[in-house]
């Protein structure tokens, strides 16, 4: 965070001393951030798209059950 001081880095008058180091790992980490966050909806999406198959194979093997238990009603 850059609102924070550490101990150490003010100035005489309690103002934060520039470091572009400390900027430069503020902005790494928002990037970091931004490309997560992008993994995270392709993932989402991606996941969302496989739901209908996986609730067509739930629904294939109920009916596959269903199916047995008549036949063996029958029988």
């Amino acid at each position: 965070m850059l609102r924070a001081i550490p101990p150490g880095e003010a100035d005489e008058e309690g103002k934060a001393r520039v470091d572009p180091g400390r900027w430069d790992a503020a902005t790494d980490q928002v990037s970091e951030r931004a490309a997560e966050a992008s993994d995270k909806l392709d993932a989402a999406l991606e996941k969302e798209r496989d739901r209908a198959s996986h609730f067509d194979a739930l629904f294939d093997r109920a009916r596959e059950k269903a199916n047995r238990r008549e036949e063996e009603e029958l029988d």
